[in-house]
């Protein structure tokens, strides 16, 4: 049920224009943050939206790096 909400919020930001690949504070993006916490489904699903899977956060870690993990 979670994943369903969030996929929702993330379905209706990217109709207003919003990027799948919008970083937070520490830059993390959605695709870092869901591979961190092992949300394979979303990390499916933002791939499939474009996110970029090469975008480093200030640690230096990528979404693809996170996934390989």
């Amino acid at each position: 049920m979670v994943l369903a909400a969030w996929r929702f919020q993330l379905i209706c930001a990217c109709k207003l224009g919003v990027s799948v690949d919008l970083a937070g504070d520490c830059g993390s993006s959605s695709l870092i943050v869901a591979a961190s916490n092992g949300q394979l489904k979303a990390v499916k699903f933002l791939v499939e939206h474009k996110a970029s899977v090469d975008q480093a956060e200030s640690a230096g870690w990528t979404g693809y790096s996170r996934v390989a993990r």
